[in-house]
């Protein structure tokens, strides 16, 4: 009898088929619902991405503008009688200054594939394929409030609008000699 007691005592249970499923089946659910979990993550962080690239684009883009407006300031006016800066057809059109010549240069919205572009008649004849400023844009708007004032300056405001509703506007001060007619 001492051994079967003895027996008894060190008889070991091991795992049923039972217990061995359940324990599959939950590391089955934790692989599903983390694998689902990560591809949410991974999906989120890619248009995250996207949207920072397209943002830091359109500050430079922006960035550009401002360039453009800031050499309009070394045209010499006795040459041109035109406005230096105006809005046509939604398009903005500035006189500055490119490689020590004086250019017009449009800033036109491609609504067929939602590119914003910088175009000169030199970039035009040089290279008509030019890549664009900025893609993904729903809409470029530019108006110029004139004051009523002949005190108040004009100011240019400029809308970049993202295809997924987001957007950037700035306001460049103007002079009155930017916009005569």
């Amino acid at each position: 009898m001492i051994t079967t007691q003895r027996s008894i005592l060190f008889v070991r249970r091991g795992l049923t088929l039972i217990e061995m499923l359940v324990v599959l089946s939950l590391m089955a659910v934790l692989v599903v619902v983390s694998v689902s979990w990560m591809s949410h993550i991974m999906s989120r962080m890619s248009l995250d991405e996207e949207r920072a690239r397209w943002d830091l684009t359109a500050q430079r883009t922006l960035e550009q503008i401002s360039y453009d407006l800031t050499n309009m300031d070394m045209i010499i006016d006795s040459q041109h009688h035109a406005a230096r800066v105006r809005v046509e057809n939604g398009e903005l059109v500035v006189r500055t200054v490119q490689d020590g010549d004086s250019v017009e240069v449009r800033y036109v919205l491609d609504d067929s594939i939602g590119v914003l572009n910088r175009v000169t008649q030199d970039s035009l004849r040089d290279n008509p394929n030019s890549p664009a400023l900025l893609g993904l844009v729903q809409s470029f708007n530019v108006i110029i409030d004139r004051p009523i004032e002949k005190a108040s300056y004009p100011i240019l405001r400029v809308d970049l609008v993202a295809v997924d509703g987001h957007s950037y506007t700035r306001w460049f001060l103007l002079t009155q000699e930017d916009i005569r007619q």
